[in-house]
């Protein structure tokens, strides 16, 4: 629970520390539009308290991350943690970035803009965005990915803070008693950077959730999924208080009753940072998550044997069915007679700081166990397989950074994990399948058509002689994810086999071979019919899939191929590769045509 909020401090921190010289040069306007404050203001004061919370969060997660490695925290191994480690070193930098951009921010606020703090401050927000994105799990992903996360955590840090310095001081003079006509000069300036911000935000959060969200049990069943539809309602509720603001009350300002419009825009607005805030506490607790990716594993099987103080053992790590990594021990004495013992594997990352996943194995037999493990990001990894109470075998070594071998270490095994190679295979592929290949594909496309077809003409409408900006706005979004349905039924992201046609022939002989062959293999997960009421098919989770729901039917043959020959990730759905021919499975698939029929 610690972690979300240090991460959540980190991020209003870091808002509120690069929202000042944003909010005073951009959103309340040049010195020409403004009197010079005489003093700091209570603008920089919010900045300080910015920098305070950033770097309580940042020198927080330092020491929790530290504890999470050696179990304990003292000056000594602090010392280590931001001297020696990758995570302390971009902690250390990140606040020396922070203390030299609140500097030079406090030193020319009542001063106009110069040269140097031009181009400084710029620079020094950067760097303390790109410390967040570093640090990461996103940074974790490769450097397009970290540019990203910078783009995107950086426009919410710039709207997010400017906004709240507009709650605390809405003309840009430090009085309540400005002119309306000034206020309302910086809030049209604040939709100009709010709309850039927040389509920036849009675009990278669809390609970092395109990368990191693999499917919607991904997004309602996992942590970083649920953080992220929270994030994306509080958001909608920041864009709807803005539009209230912006289209309904800031008109006025320049209208006779401006003086009690002024006063409303104080309120509406007190309640659009407060938004803001819980986005930001949300972006922060999601930059601190580990996103969940694709199932990870490894590409081939490892096998080591030895010997370990008069204990023999084999091992073996193997990739699992479902993108798990499956690990075997077998252990015997040196007459090769199998011992009873229980054991555990230890994984960790030598190059992350994170806590170390201890897998207890299960016995299946004698002198055999087994363990199984889902791991969280790719990268190189170590297995200490260890038994449990043993006095004989070697002398155990404490790993200095880790701190890993309490029980008897057999062996360690170095591996690198990856998206599963079935994952890895994905295309992109053009087809026509799901457009035209059903009639219920071709009335989706037709609605899709029509949206896009309206949407155009509301936009059209909207932007006439009379603008009226919702119906622009609202117009704008439905025709964008018309346009985006519309290509989606054309153009997919699948397997190899996705655009392959069915090369068996479309006769009764064919679909009664692909019947006899479900009714062996399928119809008991998924019913005799393939509704998904077999008699194993409701024990599972997720519950065996109705193959007659037309979601299913317009996928392509090739992928339904795929599907069967290789499994469903996730999912207890097993590949048939092995049990049955090619020719069998495209027979299946001409049987599961014929279900959806009347």
């Amino acid at each position: 629970m610690i972690e979300p909020l240090l991460n959540a401090a980190q991020m209003v921190g870091l808002a509120l520390l690069v929202g000042e010289p944003v909010y005073r040069w951009v959103v309340a306007g040049s010195a020409a539009d403004r009197p010079l404050a005489p003093g700091p203001g209570p603008k920089v004061r919010l900045a300080a308290i910015g920098f305070v919370l950033l770097t309580v969060g940042a020198l927080g997660d330092g020491v929790r991350a530290a504890a999470a490695v050696w179990g304990r925290v003292d000056l000594a191994h602090l010392a280590a943690f931001f001297v020696e480690s990758r995570y302390g070193r971009i902690i250390v930098i990140q606040l020396a970035l922070a203390a030299a951009f609140g500097f030079l921010s406090a030193f020319v606020s009542t001063r106009r803009r110069s040269t140097a703090a031009r181009f400084l401050l710029p620079a020094l927000g950067t760097g303390m965005v790109l410390g967040v994105s570093g640090a990461s799990h996103a940074g974790s992903a490769g450097a397009a990915m970290t540019v990203i996360h910078l783009v995107h955590v950086g426009s919410v840090a710039v709207w997010g803070g400017a906004l709240l310095h507009f709650a605390l001081d809405p003309a840009g003079a430090d009085s309540r008693t400005s002119s309306p006509a000034r206020m309302e000069k910086s809030a049209r300036r604040l939709s100009t950077l709010g709309q850039a911000a927040v389509g920036a935000i849009l675009v990278t959060g669809g390609l970092m959730a395109a990368r990191f969200i693999y499917g919607a049990p991904a997004l309602t069943g996992t942590p970083y999924g649920q953080s992220l539809i929270v994030k994306l309602i509080l958001v909608a509720g920041v864009l709807a208080a803005a539009a209230v603001n912006r289209f309904s009350i800031v008109p006025l300002l320049s209208r006779p009753e401006a003086t009690e419009a002024a006063h409303r825009l104080r309120r509406t607005v007190r309640v659009e940072a407060a938004l803001v805030l819980a986005v930001l506490t949300a972006t922060g607790v999601l930059t601190g998550q580990v996103p969940p990716e694709e199932p990870l594993t490894i590409p081939q099987p490892i096998r080591r044997a030895g010997d370990a103080g008069g204990i023999r053992y084999e091992l073996e790590l193997e990739p699992g069915d479902t993108g798990t990594i499956v690990f075997w021990l077998r252990l015997a004495d040196p007459a090769g007679v199998p011992l009873e013992s229980a054991a555990f594997v230890t994984l960790w990352m030598p190059e992350h700081v994170m806590p170390e996943h201890r897998i207890a194995m299960t016995p299946v037999e004698s002198g055999v166990l087994r363990g199984e493990a889902v791991l969280p990001m790719s990268g190189r990894w170590q297995a200490v397989f260890q038994l449990a109470g043993s006095q004989s075998g070697p002398e155990p070594k404490t790993d200095s950074v880790s701190g890993i071998a309490t029980e008897t270490a057999l062996a360690v095994i170095d591996f690198v994990a990856g998206i599963s190679p079935r994952e890895a295979q994905f295309v992109w592929y053009f087809t026509w399948q799901r457009a035209f290949g059903r009639v219920q594909g071709v009335l989706w496309l037709l609605v899709y058509v029509g949206l896009v077809v309206f949407g155009v003409r509301a936009l059209r409408v909207a932007s006439g002689p009379r603008p009226f900006y919702p119906l622009a706005v609202s117009a704008s979004l439905l025709l964008f994810a018309s346009v985006w349905q519309v290509g989606s039924l054309f153009v997919g992201r699948g397997y190899p086999t996705a655009g392959l046609a069915n090369p068996v022939p479309d006769t009764a002989e064919t679909a009664e071979l692909g019947r006899q062959l479900f009714q062996v293999h399928c119809a008991v997960c998924h019913g005799p019919e393939g509704r998904g009421d077999g008699p194993q098919g409701a024990m599972l989770w997720p519950p065996a899939a109705d193959l007659t729901e037309p979601y299913i039917q317009m996928h392509s043959d090739g992928e339904l191929f795929w599907s069967i020959s290789k499994g469903v990730p996730a999912t207890a759905m097993p590949g048939f590769e092995q049990l049955l021919t090619e020719e069998e499975r495209w027979a299946v698939i001409r049987y599961l045509r014929l279900l959806a029929e009347p």
